[in-house]
């Protein structure tokens, strides 16, 4: 099934690599350096500055699509090769070792575990095998910060045959698929939820289901873990075949509470309607996610923009951020099937704006690129919205919402070059003024548009230096570099006073100078991508 795997883990990648990563309450500037947009608190080496890690499905020999992750670490001047690293499962210290399939990386997400003030790194190995008959049932390596940046000194391997885990790894889980961090119990410590969308509940299967585990003083634990999924006690709506709940996560504190929340994206059908999408809400509370007040948020609910569709995929990707119009954080939902005025599968974005009650459909939006103002226009296969980054790039000091747009034509008739609009944020919420839109033949911004490269497939956002706003990494995983094709790359936009600039803008590849690996068919590199400060 490892095919299957491979066609489906960018859903994760989407959701793993646009969330926040950590939303740790009251998180503290690194002694002697400024707090810049520090929503998700440390960086992996604590010296102010933020850091990027990058996935690929990386081979080696005969190990087919074992995957890797390399991290670059941020300066003064930005990010830099100075001190990178590659991780596999074969690197010294590593526990379990690398396999054909293993997809070591295909996901990612980050965050302060063991409250050291240095940010951790959960890995997903999402086609990790077991024993025989348990192929691609996938799990989690855990790399922690230090000064020195991330190192093999007590790092963890998480399965769902782990002690104090529930369920056991059966073929095809994809355990570690979608990954989000958020304190969700207020300890101080960040918590890893991890989606295992093709879990089997019904009998029809891959109904799917969420694990959480708790961070602590010595890092992630499986004290306490707990183990959601449709048909958990409290919970709206039941496991049915092809839900794939816990496909997307996100986490925040969209109110409610002072804890994190935890948004579930599921591929729910809607009335008649199959994989119109949905997005469970979990709330925050002393004891980590809760049943109590949770909810279910479609299309078809009363004061959400639009209606449900045939696959639609409502909630196929995820992001969470204050956007303006309060104080708590407010959810982005991809919906990147959805059709726009007659073109099918366009794309589109809802947001859910948070109250001190939660999340609210009063004055929800709905984005698309036929939207008044927005730049560009809605076309067949664009999928607006496939992923989704949030960060404070420039303008006033709420958070602004990136856009991918994987599938954008730039230079017909050759197609899926790429592209990700910028929506800025306001005290009053999202807004089209000012908004960008930008690709590889945008002025300044280095390499080519080529078909088929699909820019913005991946992104992430953190202030990694240059600046005192934060930065757009754009994955170009499809990228030919050299006679390599798909090898993949990383397009990094800084961010200034008014917003993401080409200037001094980088690429990066697997050939790139300093970097210890070489770019090589079918690596993928940037297909997933996570950054930290």
């Amino acid at each position: 099934m490892l095919r299957r795997v491979i066609a489906t883990v960018l859903l994760a990648v989407a959701s793993t690599a646009v969330g926040p990563i950590a939303q740790v309450s009251g998180a503290q500037s690194v002694t002697g350096f400024p707090a810049r947009d520090r929503v998700a608190g440390p960086d992996f080496n604590g010296d102010g500055y933020g850091d990027l890690a990058i996935g690929s499905v990386e081979s080696e020999g005969a190990d087919l699509f074992r995957g890797s992750v390399t991290v670059l670490y941020g300066t003064i001047a930005g990010l830099a090769a100075t001190d990178s690293q590659v991780w596999t499962q074969d690197s010294s210290g590593i526990l379990d070792t690398s396999e054909a399939g293993d997809l070591f990386g295909a996901s990612l997400a980050a965050g302060d575990f063991d409250g050291d003030g240095y940010a951790d790194l959960a890995v997903g190995v999402v086609g990790e095998d077991f024993a025989p008959g348990e192929n691609d049932a996938g799990a989690v390596n855990v790399l922690y910060g230090s000064a020195v940046g991330l190192t093999a000194d007590g790092n963890q391997f998480w399965a769902q045959n782990s002690p104090g885990i529930a369920e056991d790894p059966e073929p095809t889980d994809s355990f570690s698929q979608a990954m989000a961090v958020g304190d969700f119990d207020g300890d101080g410590y960040a918590d890893l939820a991890v989606g295992v969308p093709w879990e089997d509940i019904s009998f029809g299967g891959d109904d799917g289901a969420v694990h959480v585990l708790f961070g602590s003083a010595t890092g992630l634990t499986s004290a306490g873990s707990q183990y959601w999924n449709q048909d958990t006690p409290g919970i709206p709506e039941t496991a049915e075949p092809g839900d794939l709940f816990g496909s997307s996560l996100a986490a925040g504190n969209f109110g409610n509470g002072s804890q994190a929340d935890l948004a579930i994206g599921v591929h729910e059908s809607v009335g008649i309607f199959f994989a119109a999408g949905a997005v469970h809400v979990l709330y925050g509370s002393a004891a980590g996610p809760s049943a109590a007040n949770d909810q279910i948020w479609n299309q078809n609910r009363p004061g959400v923009e639009d209606g449900s569709e045939e696959a639609d995929y409502f909630g196929y990707s995820l992001a969470a951020a204050n956007l303006g119009n309060g104080s708590q954080a407010d959810l982005a939902i991809g919906v990147p099937y959805e059709d726009v005025n007659g073109q099918d599968d366009a794309g589109a974005v809802s947001v859910l704006y948070g109250t001190t009650e939660g999340l609210s459909a009063t004055g929800d939006q709905f984005w698309h690129q036929d939207s008044t103002d927005v730049l560009d226009v809605a076309e067949a296969g664009d999928r607006f919205g496939y992923s989704l980054a949030t960060a404070d790039f420039g303008g006033v000091t709420t958070q602004d919402l990136a856009i991918g747009v994987p599938y954008e034509t730039i230079q017909a008739p050759l197609d899926e070059h790429g592209a990700v609009s910028v929506v800025y944020g306001t005290t009053t919420g999202l807004t089209a003024a000012g908004n960008q839109l930008w690709w590889q033949d945008s002025t300044g911004v280095n390499d080519l548009a080529e078909a088929g490269d699909s820019f913005g497939k991946t992104l992430t956002a953190r202030n990694f230096g240059s600046g005192a706003r934060s930065d757009l990494a754009v994955g170009v995983p499809l990228e030919d570099v050299g006679t390599a094709e798909d090898a993949g790359g990383v397009s990094v936009l800084y961010g200034t006073a008014t917003g993401l600039s080409a200037a001094g803008d980088q690429f990066w590849t697997q050939d790139s100078a300093g970097i210890g690996d070489a770019a090589e068919f079918l690596d993928e590199f940037g297909r997933a991508v996570v950054g930290v400060t």
